[in-house]
């Protein structure tokens, strides 16, 4: 098995979501060409919907991800023509949160703190997930 990189781990995340969605029997899309930030089109509260997914990356005491797109030093936010909602993967929890694009506007970084983590330390500014908890 190859070494994990962000490439890697960005492809599991992207097929834990599809898998999701297909074991729901919801109508899922992916684009043919990745030319845009969309990764996926999905039926979610009765419209079809643009999905961004991101999947989360370990930290000491948490796990964080990046809500930016483009190159390595050339990184900006999403804009609202591009995206609705991210959907977010956590592999090691087996996690998924659908986070409308609006709810996390102007950050570029959100974490997430297990609840065995939570005990021995309090993050205020942790992004607050689990209203758009899926999976």
């Amino acid at each position: 098995m190859p070494a994990a990189t962000a490439s890697l781990t960005g492809a599991l995340g992207e097929t834990a979501f599809m898998q999701h969605f297909l074991a729901q029997g919801c109508f899922i899309s992916a684009p043919v060409y990745d030319i845009w930030r969309t990764d996926f089109v999905i039926e979610w509260q009765e419209k079809l919907v643009k999905v961004n997914v991101k999947t989360m990356s370990q930290a000491p005491h948490n796990f964080h991800v990046q809500l930016q797109t483009g190159a390595a030093g050339k990184k900006r936010l999403y804009k609202p023509c591009e995206i609705d909602y991210f959907g977010i993967v956590n592999l090691e929890y087996e996690m998924i949160w659908l986070v409308p694009l609006d709810a996390v506007e102007g950050r570029t970084l959100i974490s997430w703190i297990p609840d065995q983590l939570r005990k021995r330390k309090i993050a205020k500014r942790a992004f607050k997930f689990e209203p758009y908890r899926i999976k």
